[in-house]
């Protein structure tokens, strides 16, 4: 019976511990407001919680990439229907900077024509390579390119019927040990 009761008691004051907790995180107090997270992108950037009015000025931007040219910067991409989508994947290599682009697969991958793949090197030098196949791309076919210790941008095209999409649009960053 007494353990019953210490049991009670614990799980009374756990509780109790847990409903105060939430209040007091909740409930500005005199001289400290409350902190609301603010929302951000994948890549730490908060977007602007106002809609700019015609005419108006526009705030000035949160932080600058120097580092990195705007023609470098990742545009919108362009998917294909989803029976005919495709993957890929993109890896950095952390010693030689080398940045290999493979072919993953998908529904579409018999429709694929070409797969063009094109790197923008963070020292303004661009180069592109189709991922080489004979009649269907394989699963695993790749291509290397040269990349950069800096930020490097990777863009893949991939031609099915006819048509050619932007399936990828990313910086490949390089990683230190």
């Amino acid at each position: 019976m007494k353990t019953r009761l210490h049991l009670f008691l614990v799980l009374i004051c756990t509780l109790l511990a847990l409903v105060l907790a939430t209040g007091c995180v909740n409930q500005p107090q005199a001289g400290n407001p409350a902190v609301t997270p603010v929302p951000t992108d994948d890549h730490g950037i908060t977007p602007s919680s106002t809609i700019p009015v015609p005419g108006e000025a526009l705030p000035a931007p949160a932080q600058v990439y120097a580092t990195v040219p705007a023609e470098s910067l990742p545009t919108d991409i362009s998917l294909p229907p989803p029976r005919f989508a495709t993957d890929i994947r993109i890896d950095k290599d952390r010693v030689y900077s080398t940045i290999t682009v493979t072919f993953v697969g998908g529904p579409g991958q018999v429709f694929v024509r070409d797969i063009l793949v094109r790197v923008t090197r963070s020292d303004g030098l661009k180069e592109e390579k189709h991922i080489p196949f004979k009649d269907q791309v394989p699963v695993g076919a790749s291509v290397d390119l040269a990349g950069t210790k800096g930020s490097d941008r990777v863009e893949v095209y991939v031609t099915i019927n006819g048509v050619t999409y932007k399936i990828r649009d990313e910086n490949a960053v390089y990683e230190q040990y």
